[in-house]
């Protein structure tokens, strides 16, 4: 079964909302190179602070919401709860490509931009 639109932006914009606003600061520093919708899933890769570091965060939204990285963040602030930098740039991207979906499913945003 696959998410729909409404509940794919929803639940990123909730993840996005749970993020600590100087985190989510320093996530524009954290570009996706790679990012994947799978039906189920965000994947992505971006890299690390450190040259040659590359993470893969993941946001699943079937079932039973989560998200995860291979970064060390979890480690470093285990009291922290909310999504690290990797995933809240993924969540970003996310948005970004619903938002561009939804500007080619309308039929009169192409004319507008031609105009």
């Amino acid at each position: 079964m696959s998410v729909t639109t409404t509940e794919n932006r929803t639940a990123l914009q909730t993840l996005l909302a749970k993020a600590d606003p100087a985190r989510a600061d320093r996530a524009e520093d954290r570009p996706m190179r790679k990012a994947e919708w799978t039906g189920t899933r965000w994947e992505g890769e971006c890299d690390g602070a450190r040259q040659g570091e590359v993470h893969h965060p993941r946001i699943t939204l079937e079932g039973r919401r989560s998200f995860n990285c291979t970064c060390q963040d979890k480690v470093k602030h285990a009291r922290f709860v909310g999504p690290c930098k990797h995933v809240i740039s993924l969540a970003r991207l996310g948005l970004q490509h619903l938002w561009v979906l939804d500007i080619l499913s309308e039929g009169g945003s192409t004319q507008t931009a031609h105009a």
